[in-house]
């Protein structure tokens, strides 16, 4: 049985095992930073970690056979940024509280899908609308990587110029070099090798500032950096963490702030999932895929986006959504849900 109709799609399962290795080196750097974002919310990090890591798997997987397209979901960057901004400041909501507005929300966009909502908004935004989506996504993402060498550095909703730190440009330049050569040559590997190329280098200068400052043997450092230290019981530290729902609703002031916290929640999540979903679409080769060109594919995937938000909410983490980084595994030739399976 052909359940992923590869040979529709001229593919194979080696092509797609590939795609989906380099799609999980793309995305995966969400399961650091997610837990390290909202650990500044008082959440367990470890436990973060670990619902990151569940959440993710597990909505990839449901969105690998039930829309058997090339699509992985993790926790959005922005999503979880939103999370840290309304959990800080004079009006800010409990953590545990916030896990309430993302499970609700994700009802919500379930129910955009079911009951035609979704299909009225689909008629009114037009494909600009939902490329700007994406090119907005993709700006985030970029200055975020940029921020990270110290050539902008984040204030309160912009971004300055900050001091460069030479260590993490070299390395970015570096990487970016690599995907920029292999891809002239149309290589599929361009982005594995620069993602090979970052780690490696971060290794290094990693080991390098740790033996400066205790004279750490490789061996030590390699089994430190590759152990898991995580127990399943931190998971119990946010997951059903709801707060008690009399409590909530006891204040019409954080009514109100809980409300509005859904409704950031709803909107940013599903005109991100609108936008990323169908910028996905266009990069598979939908002259051999009749499926791009309706609507029933676009319903499946943000339904899953939905699912996954209500899972995120019960587990302990931020909203997962479709990754703008599944673009990757697709331009390495991820065609169908083996791709999205293995990553």
């Amino acid at each position: 049985m052909d359940y992923f109709n590869l040979k529709f799609h001229k593919t194979t399962i080696k092509n797609e095992i590939y795609a989906g290795i380099v799609m999980f080196m793309a995305m995966s750097y969400i399961l650091v930073v997610c837990p390290m974002v909202l650990s500044e919310t008082g959440m367990n990090y470890n436990g973060v970690f670990l619902a990151t890591v569940c959440v993710s798997g597990f909505s990839t997987i449901v969105s690998a056979f039930f829309t058997k397209l090339p699509i992985a979901l993790a926790p959005g960057l922005g999503i979880t940024g939103l999370f840290l901004s309304l959990s800080t400041g004079e009006q800010a909501l409990h953590w545990a509280e916030l896990l309430v507005a993302t499970y609700v929300s994700g009802i919500i966009i379930c129910a955009f899908v079911h009951f035609g909502i979704f299909d009225k908004i689909m008629e009114i935004m037009d494909e600009d609308f939902r490329r700007m989506i994406m090119s907005g996504i993709g700006l985030a993402l970029f200055l975020y990587g940029i921020s990270t060498t110290g050539l902008l550095e984040k204030k309160t909703g912009y971004y300055i110029l900050g001091h460069v730190e030479i260590v993490p440009l070299t390395i970015c330049l570096l990487s970016i070099l690599v995907i920029y050569l292999v891809e002239r040559r149309n290589k599929k590997s361009a982005v594995l090798l620069g993602l090979l190329v970052a780690y490696l280098l971060g290794i290094g200068v990693n080991y390098y500032n740790e033996y400066k400052i205790g004279s750490i043997g490789i061996r030590e450092y390699l089994r430190e950096i590759f152990s898991f230290s995580y127990n399943i019981v931190d998971i119990r530290q946010v997951m059903f963490a709801f707060p008690d729902i009399a409590d909530m609703f006891s204040d019409g002031k954080r009514v109100q702030l809980f409300i509005n916290a859904v409704f950031i929640f709803t909107v940013g999540h599903f005109f991100d999932a609108i936008g990323t979903n169908t910028s996905s679409f266009d990069a598979i080769n939908s002259g051999i895929d009749s499926r791009m060109k309706d609507t029933i594919s676009l319903k499946r995937a943000i339904s899953v986006d939905g699912v996954g938000a209500i899972v995120s909410g019960l587990m302990g983490t931020s909203s997962v959504t479709t990754y703008a980084e599944s673009l990757v595994g697709i331009g390495s030739g991820g065609k169908t849900g083996i791709t999205a399976l293995t990553t």
